[in-house]
C-alpha cells in the first residue's frame, strides 16, 4: 500500500498548466494506491494560473492544493512541496507535460522490484512549431532530455549516472528527500533565468547517500516545447546557463588543482568552437559552434555553488553569430 503527493511547481504557465492538470489527473490509480493529492506550487504567478488551478480542482478525482510560495526559484517551490507533502512517495512533474497513464503502475512496479527510493522515466519532447533545419541533432538533444531514454526495459542506474534525474519527471520517496536535504536553492531557475542543475545535484546526493535509482519505460512523459525555446536568441541564454552550471557543479567537488586543469580545457574548447565557426568548414553547423561557445563562455565566467547568485547572468556575447538563424 502507498500513499502519493504529485508536485508541480509552475511560474506564469497558464496555457500549458491546464493542458497538464488534464494529463495528471487520467493517470491509472493502482489498487495498492491508498490516496493521492495534488500540489500545486504557484511561485509568484502574475497570468491566470489561480483560475486555472480553480477550474480543474473542482472536478479533480483527487485533493488539489494552491500553494503559493513567494520565494522566488523552482527549487524553493520543489522544497516547499516536499514539506507540504502527506504521501509517502513525492512525485515531480513539470507545468508543460503530458502524463502516460501507467505512470503509477511502472513506478510502483520499480518500487518492489529494485527496492527503488527514486524512479525516473522517459521525456519524450513535443514541439508546438516545427523544428527550424539549422538545428542539429546536438542541440536539439540539449533541449529534449535526450538522456533519460534509457530504452525499453526497466533497470536500476549505475551509481555514476545518479545525476542523470529529470526534474520534469521523477518520484521519491519523501522521507529519504528530507533526509538529505531536499533541493538545493542556489541552483535551478529563478523567474525567467537559466541556471539548471537542481536535479542533477540532488540526483548527485541521493547517489552519495546510497539510494537506489530505478528507471521504468512506463514512468513516460511528453514534455511540451514551445516556440520560444527554438529561438536563437534563447539557445544562447541556455547554453550559457548551460556552462554556468556546469561550472557550479563540478567546483563543488573539484580540488583546486583539478579545477585548474578543468579551466584550461574550458578555455582550450572556446578556442577550438571560435575557430571551427570562423572557418565554416561545416556551415550547417554553424549555431552548435556559436552555443558551443556560449557554454564554454558560461563555464569559465561561473562560480563554485557556494559563491554562487541564484540569479543567472545576461551572457556576454562571445562575438560570433549565426547567419543560419
Amino acid at each position: 500500500m502507498a500513499s502519493f503527493t504529485i508536485v508541480i511547481p509552475t511560474y506564469n504557465r497558464a496555457r500549458l498548466l491546464g493542458p497538464t492538470l488534464d494529463s495528471v489527473f487520467a493517470i491509472d490509480m493502482p489498487p495498492s494506491v491508498t490516496s493521492i493529492e495534488l500540489l500545486v506550487i504557484d511561485n509568484n504567478c502574475t497570468d491566470g494560473t489561480a483560475a486555472v488551478i480553480a477550474e480543474r480542482a473542482a472536478e479533480a478525482p483527487w485533493p488539489v492544493r494552491h500553494i503559493v510560495e513567494t520565494q522566488q526559484g523552482l527549487c524553493y517551490g520543489r522544497n516547499r512541496g516536499l514539506a507540504e507533502a502527506s504521501g509517502e512517495h513525492v512525485v515531480y512533474f513539470d507545468d508543460d507535460i503530458h502524463v502516460d497513464p501507467h505512470w503509477l503502475v511502472g513506478y510502483l512496479d520499480a518500487i518492489e522490484r529494485f527496492g527503488a527510493d527514486c524512479v525516473v522515466g522517459p521525456v519524450t519532447p513535443v514541439f508546438e512549431s516545427p523544428v527550424p533545419e539549422y538545428l542539429t541533432p546536438r542541440v536539439i538533444d540539449s533541449i529534449g532530455s535526450s538522456y533519460s531514454r534509457k530504452g525499453d526495459s526497466a533497470l536500476v542506474l549505475d551509481p555514476s549516472h545518479s545525476a542523470e534525474v529529470p526534474g520534469c519527471n521523477f518520484g521519491v520517496r519523501r522521507d529519504v528527500a528530507r533526509r538529505i536535504g531536499g533541493f538545493n536553492n542556489a541552483l535551478d531557475r529563478v523567474g525567467t533565468g537559466l541556471l539548471a542543475g537542481g536535479d542533477s545535484e540532488f540526483g548527485m546526493r541521493l547517489g552519495e547517500a546510497g539510494a537506489t535509482i530505478a528507471y521504468d519505460p512506463r514512468c513516460a512523459i511528453e514534455h511540451v516545447i514551445t516556440e520560444d525555446k527554438l529561438s536563437v536568441p534563447y539557445l544562447r541564454r541556455r547554453w550559457y546557463g548551460l556552462g554556468l552550471t556546469r561550472r557550479a557543479l563540478s567546483s563543488e567537488a573539484s580540488s583546486s588543482v583539478l579545477q585548474v586543469f578543468k579551466t584550461w580545457r574550458w578555455i582550450a574548447r572556446l578556442i577550438v568552437a571560435s575557430a571551427w565557426h570562423r572557418l565554416r568548414f561545416a556551415r550547417g553547423h554553424a549555431l552548435q559552434r556559436e552555443l558551443e561557445c556560449y557554454r564554454a563562455l558560461g563555464y569559465l565566467r561561473g562560480r563554485p555553488l557556494r559563491a554562487h547568485r541564484a540569479a543567472v547572468e545576461k551572457p556576454p556575447s562571445p562575438g560570433v553569430h549565426c547567419e543560419s538563424a
